[in-house]
């Protein structure tokens, strides 16, 4: 299993980072999903569910990231 999370950075600079963002079956579907859960964050869409269960021990939450 695979497993992604994504870092957004806004213009001004601040980064935000998501928690886990699901299991994934394999590194080229985690990516796919990471970036269409970043474009729909960045385009305040709604945010793209999993087609599979996800892991009760992962969720999503996003930080304010301390680097620039």
């Amino acid at each position: 299993m695979y497993a992604a999370m994504l870092i957004i950075g806004a213009p001004d600079g601040v980064r935000r980072a998501t928690g886990v963002l699901g299991d994934f079956p394999c590194p080229l579907e985690a990516q796919r999903f990471a970036l269409s859960y970043g474009m729909a964050e960045i385009d305040h869409r709604t945010s793209p569910q999993p087609e599979w269960i996800p892991n009760s021990a992962h969720h999503i939450h996003f930080e304010i990231a301390t680097f620039r």
